[in-house]
């Protein structure tokens, strides 16, 4: 930094250790109280298979496979409870929040790296993907890492520290999760604007970006399967609207009103800064360059690749919001930049904005437990229960049976010879119903209404039984008996 911070104890000690505590404690006091997700389900139940097969499936996971990799070995240490499958999520957010605060801190100012790290803090989605047992918290994680050590590497370029670690993570990065690719991008992109130490930078992110590329191969080889085979059968996300593309700024503002604040302070800073006369004084420092890029690089390049291939969701934008808090304090910061005071004002208001719109516990409608519990007191000898899709099937088996779930190579015949199936087709459904010694049907199902999604299903059972109850339903579940 060019001039020596004050309190430097407080700034580079103190607060990064509160932050963490906060996130820590904040998100650990419900980390259990929601049912086991779909998607968790499907983690863990990956996770539960030998590490060949996991390679081997490597083509019909949505992700490379390091997640699961990652959930093998946890989960091998303390088992597969709710709570100690959450906690490296809750770990990797309240991390998160420490890297973004000493990005703002070193590269910006303080006050910009408080405020974006209370921002991140205070973002219900981060309360969400942190209750739950997949990739992206992780992400999130590294791919703000990747940007600290990228910035570090543009400041000093011949750091072997800071180039290794660099390549380590990118690694780490993209065998994450192919959004982590869009992160890549944007930093091979940058390097045609960077202006301090150009060559050495050049040299040193071509590098580390060639030996990347080839340790990635395996990665693009899955990349293109997957890309072909949903090509092929669909893909459960839509094809994007520009409602789509406003609800991450939403998302990551927790509602529209702190959105729209948000944007219109970037909205005045890029007028200010387009208009305004240029001096020697008014040149743009390296990080007020990247840090924007690498919010709007990879968010407008995801929402574009899904009219292609749905790929885009609001809630998985997480992993670039605090590029987007860091770009709202730059925001705030240039438009007020000789009225310290002011910023800090405003970035006072905004951060006591999110807290006070904030949920710390965002997945109540997530009843799977309780679901499962009327179910099995419903389920009779002579009852067949089908549910659909696999990954709520699993989730079901999760607390259904325990055992049956861990024997992930015999869990679908496990269940099958207590008559609980997944199934998703009226024909085989109508199998089931044939079956000898099945007298009635519970099917639970999430995701869609029944009516629109299962009409072929409703005609089935209609037909084959006179009489059904709605056992339970609440947005997106939805369980009915069907009996004579």
């Amino acid at each position: 930094m060019a001039k020596e911070e004050k309190y430097p104890t407080l700034k580079v000690y103190i607060i990064p250790v509160l932050l963490f505590v906060l996130n820590i404690g904040m998100r650990i006091i419900n980390m259990r109280y929601n049912g086991l997700g779909a998607l968790e389900a499907f983690n863990l139940y990956e996770s539960e298979l030998y590490v060949i097969k996991i390679f081997g499936n490597m083509t019909v996971l949505n992700n490379p496979p390091l997640y699961i990799l990652f959930m093998k070995f946890w989960a091998a240490l303390n088992g597969i409870n709710e709570g100690w499958i959450r906690l490296p999520s809750v770990v990797f957010i309240s991390f998160t929040s420490v890297i973004v605060y000493n990005i703002g801190r070193r590269f910006i100012s303080f006050q910009v790296g408080l405020f974006s790290a209370m921002a991140f803090s205070a973002c219900t989605t981060g309360y969400f993907l942190s209750h739950e047992a997949s990739v992206y918290a992780l992400l999130t994680m590294l791919a703000t890492l990747s940007m600290y050590l990228y910035l570090n590497v543009l400041k000093n370029p011949e750091s072997k520290t800071n180039n290794f670690f660099l390549l380590v993570v990118n690694v780490l990065l993209v065998y994450a999760h192919f959004y982590g690719i869009t992160i890549i991008i944007t930093q091979l992109f940058f390097l045609m604007i960077v202006t301090r130490n150009q060559e050495k930078v050049i040299v040193a992110i071509l590098r580390s970006n060639l030996i990347l590329l080839v340790l990635f191969i395996p990665g693009i080889y899955v990349f293109f399967k997957r890309v072909s085979f949903i090509k092929a059968t669909g893909s459960w996300l839509s094809r994007p609207t520009f409602d789509f593309f406003y609800d991450g700024f939403t998302t990551a503002s927790n509602i529209s009103l702190i959105a729209i604040v948000f944007l219109a302070f970037l909205a005045l800073a890029y007028l200010l800064f387009v208009f305004k006369t240029r001096t020697e004084d008014s040149v743009i420092r390296t990080a007020w360059k990247l840090i924007p890029l690498w919010y709007f690089i990879p968010y407008v390049s995801i929402f574009v690749f899904s009219f292609y291939l749905p790929v885009f969701s609001a809630r998985n934008m997480l992993f670039l919001s605090p590029a987007f808090y860091l770009t709202v304090g730059i925001a705030l910061s240039y438009a007020f930049r000789k009225l310290t005071v002011v910023q800090y004002c405003l970035m006072a208001a905004l951060t006591m904005a999110m807290i006070a719109s904030v949920d710390i516990n965002p997945t109540k409608k997530n009843h799977i437990r309780e679901v499962e519990r009327i179910i099995k007191r419903k389920k009779l000898p002579e009852t067949a229960v089908v549910v659909n899709p696999f990954a709520d099937f699993l989730a079901y088996t999760y607390y259904y049976n325990r055992v049956y779930f861990k024997m992930c190579n015999h869990t679908e015949e496990l269940m099958n010879s207590e008559h609980i199936y997944f199934e998703c087709s009226a024909d085989s459904i109508k199998d089931i119903t044939n079956k000898a010694g099945i007298q009635e049907l519970i099917y639970y199902q999430t995701g869609a209404k029944w009516e629109t999604m299962n009409e072929k299903i409703n005609k089935v059972l209609a037909a084959k039984y006179s009489h059904s109850d709605q056992l339970y339903y609440l947005k997106p579940i939805a369980a009915y008996r069907f009996y004579n």
